[in-house]
C-alpha cells in the first residue's frame, strides 16, 4: 500500500507584503502558470516535508479549495530550514478578502510506488482592520500601506481616492484606474500636502464644479506623478485645472490629461490650465514645476487659459511638456502652454492648429517653447534635440503620431 506523504508542510502563515512580482526567497524557484503576474501578492513562510523538495501552490477565491485557482505555481525547495515562497495575487485592496492556499508535495523519483502525494490547505484573510486608523467599515478606508513615503497607502477604488482628504499629508500608490462616476459631483480635495503616485494609471469620467474645480485643490509641498486624466469635465468659477492650484513647491511629473474639458466662467478673471490653473506668487513660491507631461484633446475656456498652465509668473514652470488643443477660448490671454508670463522650457506644441491658437503664450511669445506640425510630432528626432528622454521616460507611439510616457505601459 502507498503511504500518505508525513507532514506534507509547515505553513507558518500567509503574510501580505509589498514584494516585486517573482521575488523569492534563498532556497525556493518558484514558477508561476499561466502566465499571471501582479506587481504585488504575498509571502508565505513555509518549511519543506523531509520527503520532498517539489510542491505545487494554488490559491483559491474564498474559503475553500473549489472551483479554478487564480493562482497556481510549481515551486522547488532546495533547503531544509524555513524559506519564503513569493506569490502573485490580484487581492481586494479595498477590503478584506478570503482567499485558500493549497499546496501539494510530490513524490520523489523512484519512490513512486511507495508513497503518495500529500495535500494541506489553509485559509487567510488578506487584511481585517484598516492600516490609516479609521474604524473598520468606513468608506475608502486603507487596507495596505502605512501612508509612509516607504510605504504609500494603495488606492483602488473611488472611495478610497475621496478618502485622501482625511490624511492629507500621507504617501500614496494608486493601483488601477478609478473612474470616479460614481459621484455626481466630485469635491476637490483640499490643501493636499503629500505624495501622490498614479502608479502609471487613470483617473476618469470626474465630473467636478467648484470655485476651484480640480482633484487636489490647493496642494502644497506636493508631489503628483505618474498619473493620467481622462475624459473629465472641470467646471469652475474662478479656476479649472486636474491638478489644482498650486500653493507652492508642487511637483507635477510624468502625467498626462486627455479628452478633458476645464471652463472657469467668472469675469474679469478666471483662470484655466489643463494642469495647473492659478498659483500663488509670493516670494517664496518659486518651486513649482510641471516636468515631462501633456495635453491632448483639450476643450478650456477662461479668461487667462493655458494648455499647461494658466500662468507662469508666480514661478510654476513647466519642462519637457507639450500640448494638443481642440477648442481654446480666452476673454484676456491664451497659449498653447501657459495663458500669461511664459516660464518654460523645452515645451512644444502645435502650430498651425485647429483651435486657433497663435503663441505658446498669451503674452504673444514662444520663450521656451518649440511649435511643432501635426506631422512633425511624429519626428522623434525634433524632441531629442530639446533634451527629451526617449530611453527611460518617453517612446514614439506610432498609431498615435506623436510621444506618449512610458510609465503607463502595463
Amino acid at each position: 500500500m502507498k503511504k500518505l506523504m508525513g507532514t506534507v508542510v509547515a505553513v507558518l502563515g500567509a503574510l501580505l507584503v509589498l514584494v516585486p512580482s517573482g521575488a523569492a526567497g534563498d532556497g525556493v524557484t518558484v514558477t508561476v502558470q499561466d502566465g499571471y503576474s501582479c506587481d504585488y501578492g504575498i509571502n508565505i513562510p513555509f518549511t519543506r516535508t523531509g520527503r520532498s523538495d517539489s510542491y505545487t501552490f494554488e490559491i483559491y477565491a474564498g474559503d475553500t479549495a473549489a472551483g479554478a485557482p487564480e493562482v497556481r505555481a510549481e515551486v522547488e525547495v532546495h533547503a531544509d530550514s524555513p524559506v519564503t515562497v513569493f506569490l502573485p495575487l490580484r487581492y481586494d485592496v479595498t477590503g478584506p478578502s478570503t482567499h485558500t492556499l493549497k499546496v501539494t508535495a510530490h513524490v520523489l523519483p523512484g519512490r513512486e510506488g511507495l508513497e503518495r502525494e500529500g495535500v494541506k490547505t489553509i485559509s487567510f484573510v488578506t487584511a481585517s482592520t484598516p492600516t490609516c486608523g479609521c474604524a473598520a467599515g468606513t468608506a475608502g478606508a486603507f487596507y495596505m500601506g502605512t501612508g509612509a513615503a516607504a510605504d504609500p497607502y494603495w488606492i483602488s477604488s473611488p472611495q478610497q481616492f475621496d478618502h485622501v482628504r482625511p490624511h492629507l499629508g500621507k504617501s500614496y500608490r494608486q493601483v488601477n484606474d478609478i473612474s470616479l462616476a460614481v459621484f455626481d459631483n466630485f469635491s476637490p480635495i483640499p490643501s493636499f500636502t503629500g505624495s501622490y503616485d498614479g502608479g502609471g494609471y487613470v483617473i476618469s469620467e470626474a465630473n467636478i464644479t467648484a470655485n476651484a474645480a480640480s482633484l487636489f485643490g490647493n496642494p502644497v509641498n506636493a508631489q503628483i506623478e505618474n498619473l493620467g486624466v481622462r475624459d473629465s469635465v472641470f467646471h469652475g468659477q474662478r479656476l479649472a485645472a486636474a491638478m489644482g492650484t498650486f500653493y507652492g513647491k508642487v511637483v507635477v511629473r510624468n502625467c498626462f490629461v486627455e479628452d478633458c474639458t476645464f471652463i472657469a466662467e467668472s469675469t474679469p478673471y478666471s483662470y484655466t490650465g489643463s494642469i495647473s490653473a492659478g498659483d500663488d506668487n509670493t516670494s517664496d513660491n518659486k518651486l513649482n514645476r510641471i516636468e515631462n507631461c501633456y495635453a491632448s484633446g483639450l476643450t478650456i475656456r477662461g479668461a487667462y487659459v493655458g494648455g499647461i498652465s494658466s500662468e507662469g509668473n508666480g514661478g510654476t514652470k513647466s519642462i519637457g511638456c507639450y500640448t494638443l488643443i481642440d477648442s481654446l477660448s480666452s476673454t484676456l490671454k491664451g497659449g498653447a502652454i501657459t495663458g500669461y508670463d511664459i516660464n518654460a522650457s523645452a515645451c512644444a506644441w502645435e502650430y498651425p492648429n485647429s483651435a486657433g491658437v497663435q503663441y505658446a503664450c498669451g503674452d504673444k511669445n514662444n520663450n521656451g517653447c518649440f511649435a511643432l506640425t501635426g506631422a512633425e510630432f511624429a519626428d522623434q528626432s525634433k524632441f531629442t534635440s530639446q533634451g527629451w528622454d526617449f530611453d527611460t521616460v518617453w517612446r514614439m507611439d506610432g498609431s498615435l503620431g506623436r510621444p506618449v510616457l512610458r510609465v503607463f505601459d502595463h
